[in-house]
């Protein structure tokens, strides 16, 4: 081939050429580095999920249910969630 004579099937584009067609990639969010576990607050958190009561798949459904219908209390929502830290982390709040 000559140079300045381009080969129909030649689709080679420099490498130093960016592709001005092609959309810009947004930008990653930088990782967070995560926190270092000692073995003993593994062992922890592992206890904790362990004593966690076991899920009760029905009252699950039922609160799908009423959030897809529109007439499950958002105001008990809220309670529940700020409850929520207390049992994890049993504080004051806790539920027993």
């Amino acid at each position: 081939m000559k140079a300045g004579n381009l080969d129909k099937k030649t689709t080679h584009r420099s490498s130093r050429v960016p592709f001005v067609d092609a959309p810009a990639a947004p930008p990653r969010p930088a990782r967070r580095q995560p926190t270092p576990v000692s073995a003993a607050e593994l062992k922890e958190w592992v206890r904790r999920a362990r004593d966690l009561p076991d899920i009760r798949w029905e009252k699950v459904q039922a609160m799908r249910d009423a959030i897809q219908s529109g007439s499950f209390d958002e105001a008990r929502l809220d309670r529940l969630v700020d409850l929520l830290p207390a049992e994890l982390f049993g504080g004051p709040d806790a539920a027993d």
